[in-house]
């Protein structure tokens, strides 16, 4: 099975309270971004950096909360939200790698560290 089609599935199964890690979307927004001229693959790391940013203030707001809400049942809570960051790293790695097949030969190449994220 494809990671994007399985992706929404591992994320529900984690529970960890937060949506999934945008990967269809951005996957889409690559895409597009693949299929058009100048300045979109820009756009897209635009796109990809605003994602990335709303999906760690979702998953640090959530961390948050269970350590501040719950100190003494926040365990089983904090394996899911390190589950749910293990599978959001890993879409993230697979966008990068593929925004670099398709378009850093034209653009550059874009590194994991360009991506400021706290999970």
């Amino acid at each position: 099975m494809k990671f994007g089609k399985a992706n929404d599935r591992r994320f529900d199964a984690i529970a960890a309270g937060i949506p999934p890690f945008p990967y269809r979307s951005l996957k889409k927004a690559l895409k597009m971004a693949d299929q058009k001229q100048d300045g979109f693959a820009q756009w897209f790391v635009e796109v990809l950096v605003e994602q990335v940013g709303v999906a760690d203030r979702q998953w640090e707001g959530a961390a948050k909360r269970a350590l501040d809400e719950h100190p003494e049942a926040a365990d089983p809570q904090l394996r899911r939200l390190e589950a749910w960051a293990a599978l959001a790293t890993e879409a993230l790695r697979k966008i990068v790698k593929k925004y670099n097949k398709h378009l850093g030969s034209l653009h550059g190449h874009l590194a994991m560290d360009r991506v400021q994220f706290s999970y």
